[in-house]
């Protein structure tokens, strides 16, 4: 849902499994929900840190984004990031979604340690 493609896209209900009440439909609600925010914070992030940005590091000390749990993603993409890897090429190449990646380059910026 981030990045999605043209097209229609449509929720059906399914009886498999007893589903397709109203019920089953609400279970999806909050996935769609939290889908739809972060493609608008995707695109946000996305006007701050372009697709072919070559950033560049500071002397300030880089940190990990307040939402950021994973430690080996962060000195990952850092390395990838300060050795002038777009922020596409950065999605490519780390087994991560668009979103965490922009959320955490975006963070860099805002807080000075790359420019």
């Amino acid at each position: 849902m981030e990045k999605p493609a043209p097209g229609l896209y449509l929720f059906v209900p399914s009886k498999k499994d007893g589903g397709g009440d109203e019920a089953s439909l609400q279970e999806v609600l909050p996935l769609r929900l939290e889908g739809m925010r972060r493609y608008d914070e995707l695109r946000q992030l996305s006007a701050l840190v372009p697709d072919d940005a070559r950033l560049k590091t500071t002397a300030l000390r880089p940190d990990h984004h307040p939402d950021e749990r994973d430690g080996m993603f962060v000195n990952g993409l850092w390395k990838l990031a300060s050795t002038g890897s777009t922020p596409t090429q950065c999605e490519n190449a780390l087994a991560a979604d668009a979103y965490r990646v922009r959320r955490q380059l975006a963070h860099w910026v805002e807080t000075g340690a790359l420019k």
